[in-house]
């Protein structure tokens, strides 16, 4: 700790205090952090899922130029999908660019935290960032596989919003990295629309083209607020519009994917108003916490892309049994809380629309349904690994079936409290507490003492001043069901507030000096006034009110010597008790 003298004793307490909030950090951030590797593993999971599920339908497509006769009708059948295929092959485009933009945006942040990026492991080592990248060179829309599991800064807040954001929420960078994201999305969305909505089919040429300034408008109306209805009815209008001729069976669709795909660019940021989107998703983010953000904007735009080619495939399927590979298909969380109902989605990555596949599970209820089977099953005290089967039938009733399997990570029920900014609750201050909870829907809250809630820097939480020597606290919330949910107690420590330090470390002889007392090791937040002080030259002692030194009070010391100072200050927002600190100024 810098400032005055310090005897070994108090620099030993400087020094437990900043070892005990670096323990106190890691300990309450540990559980979210696992969280946001475990959700990023899923949405990845998924991201491939969905990928499957398009090129399912893709496979499907060629699949039918093969089984289709190659007389005069199958000719003209053959030269349909083709043109469609064209339509496919576009979307793929399309998608692999903002995939592969995404990806790029990744790599950034983490080299920015100093993460090793340069190591690429195929074999999943647990110790690598890094486990498959893309390759620009190739037209693959496959995501790149990362382990957020062996990232060291995983806490760092700082990186993803200098990279995506700036320093203000209020001010996004206009031509960074998160506008370029935010810009590249929008043309996703526009792009696939009108891919889908505009081709020739039986002598009918229709078409779908979206303008920016029309986007514009719908834009300034979902800002204002709007319910579903009112979003979907405006999209509507807006594919509708002159001089657009889209498909009537192709409205939903259409309105559909498009939805998927909008978000509300301004809105409110707890008590900020007018804030962008990027600034809402990605402030006080952390490093795995974002980049769990864009996996799932990767997710939103693979599913987009598994409807598309869906939907173009039905312009020309027969819905026959055509496809060449069954692969099964999983669906469902990968984490949850102990005691908590999970439900799977398990079906065929490409089926037959008149065959429902016929699965089996080794536990839990199944109900088979336009295609998927819906697989309800209580989670226990410890991770399980769920298997089954999934069959299905072709025209001439040959079975085809695969195993499937899917792991759940069972979270355990659990709180704790953040103390962000202090390693104690100090007496006669106040101490900002933030809670946290695993399994707790909406916000929990804090109970057990006089706390009241409280916004500091957008970040919402609890005050406490405490008194006596210690103090319990608990954590209260709801489950998914509505049911309360308590953590704790758990009791703290209640210590006076350390002595400052004195900041000032020179005094000119010449001029007036203003004496500056405070914390230099940045571990509490606090103001302190300068009352009165004295100041020792030789066998002279002076008694001096305010907080200035100046030509009167140095005038017989000597250049380059320290003078001894003894400082009574007091602490802006406390009870007005007056602090004493000692301290060395050096006359120049």
């Amino acid at each position: 700790m810098a400032g005055g003298k310090e005897t070994p004793r108090q620099k030993m307490i400087g020094m437990m205090y900043l070892v005990l909030t670096a323990l106190l950090a890691l300990n309450v951030s540990k559980q979210i952090l696992d969280a946001f590797v475990a959700i990023e593993d899923n949405i990845q999971r998924g991201t491939t899922a969905q990928m499957d599920a398009g090129d399912a339908s893709y496979r499907t497509l060629k699949g039918e130029i093969v089984s289709t006769p190659k007389n005069a009708d199958g000719l003209l059948k053959i030269k349909e999908i083709n043109y469609f295929l064209k339509k496919v092959e576009k979307v793929d485009e399309e998608a692999s660019d903002i995939i592969h933009f995404i990806d790029k945006l990744k790599l950034d942040l983490l080299k920015e935290a100093g993460e090793n990026i340069t190591t690429v492991s195929s074999t999943k080592d647990k110790e690598v960032i890094v486990w498959s990248k893309f390759d620009k060179n190739k037209a693959s829309i496959i995501p790149m596989r990362l382990n957020l599991a062996a990232v060291e800064s995983k806490d760092n807040f700082d990186v993803p919003m200098q990279v995506l954001v700036g320093t203000d929420i209020n001010s996004i960078k206009q031509n960074g990295s998160g506008m370029q994201l935010w810009n590249k999305y929008n043309d996703f969305r526009r792009n696939i629309i009108q891919t889908c909505g505009s081709y020739k089919k039986s002598k009918n040429n229709f078409s779908v083209s979206i303008s920016k300034s029309k986007e514009a408008e719908l834009n300034k109306k979902l800002n204002k607020g709007m319910s579903y209805q009112d979003l979907r009815t405006a999209i509507e209008k807006l594919i509708k519009s002159s001089p657009n001729k889209p498909n009537k069976e192709d409205i939903n669709t259409l309105v559909g994917l498009y939805q998927d795909l909008t978000k509300i660019e301004i809105a409110d940021h707890h008590e900020e108003k007018n804030i962008h989107w990027l600034g809402r998703t990605f402030d006080h983010a952390p490093l795995v916490g974002a980049i769990a953000s864009l996996s799932s904007l990767q997710n939103e735009v693979m599913a987009a892309r598994a409807k598309a080619i869906a939907y173009l495939k039905e312009k020309v399927s027969t819905g026959e049994f055509s496809f060449n590979k069954i692969q099964e298909l999983v669906s469902g969380p990968g984490v949850a809380a102990e005691g908590e109902e999970v439900e799977l989605m398990i079906t065929m990555a490409a089926y037959d629309t008149d065959n429902n596949p016929e699965v089996k599970s080794s536990t839990g209820s199944i109900v088979v349904k336009n295609g998927i089977g819906y697989l309800k099953t209580k989670v226990g005290s410890s991770d399980m690994k769920i298997t089954g089967t999934v069959m299905i039938k072709n025209r001439s009733q040959a079975k085809f079936e695969k195993p499937w399997s899917w792991d759940i990570k069972v979270a355990k029920s659990a709180g704790s409290i953040s103390i962000p900014a202090y390693s104690v609750l100090f007496r006669d201050f106040d101490n900002f507490l933030v809670p946290v909870a695993v399994g707790v829907v909406g916000k929990p809250s804090i109970t057990g003492a006089a706390v009241r809630e409280k916004t500091i820097n957008g970040q919402s939480g609890y005050v406490i001043n405490p008194t006596g020597s210690s103090v319990s606290l608990s954590i209260v919330g709801k489950d998914a069901k509505g049911n309360p949910k308590r953590f704790g107690p758990w009791t703290y420590k209640v210590k006076p507030v350390p002595t400052p330090q004195l900041q000032t470390q020179t005094a000119p002889k010449g001029q007036n000096t203003r004496l500056k007392v405070g914390y230099n090791d940045g571990i509490i937040d606090a103001t302190f006034t300068v009352v009165d002080y004295s100041v020792t030259i030789g066998n002279d002692l002076k008694n001096v009110k305010g907080d200035v030194i100046g030509a009167a009070q140095l005038a017989a010391a000597k250049s380059g010597r320290d003078v001894a100072i003894t400082l009574n200050c007091v602490r802006v927002g406390s009870s007005g008790a007056k602090i004493k600190v000692k301290g060395n100024l050096t006359v120049n």
